[in-house]
């Protein structure tokens, strides 16, 4: 599995403006148009969906008429997804995500996926 990471920016509105890439050892890519979000670094899971896309933490997909999300479980040490509005979860790596699933967005560039679930 490769390893990768991505960092959130924001311009100086606080709006999403685009994704970093961040090398573990190189530190941040050369694409710096804005402020850093102060969240935390998101990692490629090694997992893509069903158009080959990479997914991340924070990735936003669809899998038939389910939304989730994808996030880092501390606990399990493992990339989980949250289904809505059921809140039910799952590992990423149970649900067939390179068979069944398409991102659709993220949680900083498309918030308001996930608004009201």
């Amino acid at each position: 599995m490769e390893i990768k990471f991505r960092m959130p920016f924001y311009n100086n509105q606080n709006k999403f403006a685009g994704f970093a890439e961040v090398n573990p050892i190189k530190g941040l890519s050369p694409y710096n148009r804005g402020v850093v979000h102060p969240r935390k670094l998101e990692q490629y899971s090694g997992h893509k969906d069903k158009y080959g896309q990479e997914i991340y933490d924070g990735d936003i997909f669809k899998k038939g008429n389910a939304l989730g999300y994808v996030f880092w479980c501390e606990e399990d040490a493992c990339f989980r997804v949250c289904f809505l509005p059921t809140r039910t979860y799952a590992n990423l790596w149970e649900i067939g995500a390179k068979d069944f699933c398409e991102v659709i967005g993220n949680i900083h560039d498309n918030p308001e996926l996930l608004e009201g679930k």
